[in-house]
């Protein structure tokens, strides 16, 4: 597994206002980007792609396979208290939300979106989670189609009324399972594990689990699924890599984080 991270900001240029951003996580690949996006003075504005700011996005395309098994993303406001203003709608999605080439005024979006907020002092969270479309491993390097991408899970951002010039920074990061192309050089060991028992739903109940108490209780959850006498291993990993993280019970994203 790799985990991945970039740090960009939306809502962004002379006179812009409002903005959006929306991100497939699972949707990697050559010709259609995961990540779309746009800028708007206040009104409806063209949705782009963009390749370069997604996580990960030239690591991955030394992989022959790719599959996200986790991603979130944190939002914060770029500029002073004193100018603070503006709305954010955001929650979980689905890529079929926003496609590339709409025309689409960010505020519009606000009944799609399970959560809203006036421009936070501190940060909202969005935490991912995959879908049926989510499973199926695919090349970074070959094009995805439209439908495809549409299936899959999606984290959606938008924002109006913000000051003009100002913006929101948003810290993306993801985990993804990935096999080297052969001209890579980097050998896969005959004593590779096998792809995961555990069901999707198995998967999803853990990410629940582990949001409510830290990385260590996400260890014991997946352990109790993985089974073959990897619990003990995958728990203490979890916690070595991680710590113990402090729950985000009461915190100002916990309702992001815990409700669909």
């Amino acid at each position: 597994m790799v985990r991945t991270e970039s740090i960009n900001q939306i809502c962004f240029g002379a006179g812009v206002t409002a903005g959006l951003l929306h991100w497939v996580p699972g949707a990697i690949n050559i010709a259609n980007s995961e990540q779309l996006w746009n800028n708007s003075v206040g009104g409806a504005a063209t949705v782009a792609t963009s390749q370069a700011g997604a996580p990960g996005k030239a690591f991955l395309q030394n992989a022959s396979l790719v599959r996200c098994v986790a991603a979130c993303i944190k939002i914060s406001y770029a500029g002073s208290e004193a100018s603070r203003a503006g709305r954010i709608y955001y929650g979980r999605s689905s890529g079929s939300l926003v496609n590339p080439g709409d025309n689409v005024a960010p505020e519009t979006l606000a009944g799609a979106l399970p959560h809203f907020s006036r421009t936070p002092v501190g940060d909202l969270e969005v935490v991912w989670l995959p879908n049926d479309a989510d499973q199926q491993f695919t090349d970074p390097n070959e094009a995805i189609s439209a439908d495809d991408r549409r299936r899959k899970a999606a984290i959606t951002i938008a924002a109006a009324g913000l000051p003009a010039d100002v913006g929101l920074i948003v810290r993306q990061t993801a985990i993804y399972e990935w096999q080297p192309v052969q001209v890579a050089g980097i050998a896969v060991p005959a004593n590779s594990r096998a792809r995961s028992q555990s069901t999707l739903d198995q998967v999803i109940n853990a990410v629940q689990a582990s949001l409510q108490g830290g990385a260590a209780r996400m260890g014991a959850a997946l352990g109790s699924t993985v089974g073959m006498g990897a619990r003990g291993a995958f728990a203490g990993l979890m916690a070595s890599m991680y710590g113990n993280m402090p729950s985000i019970a009461g915190s100002r994203s916990s309702q992001a984080l815990l409700s669909y």
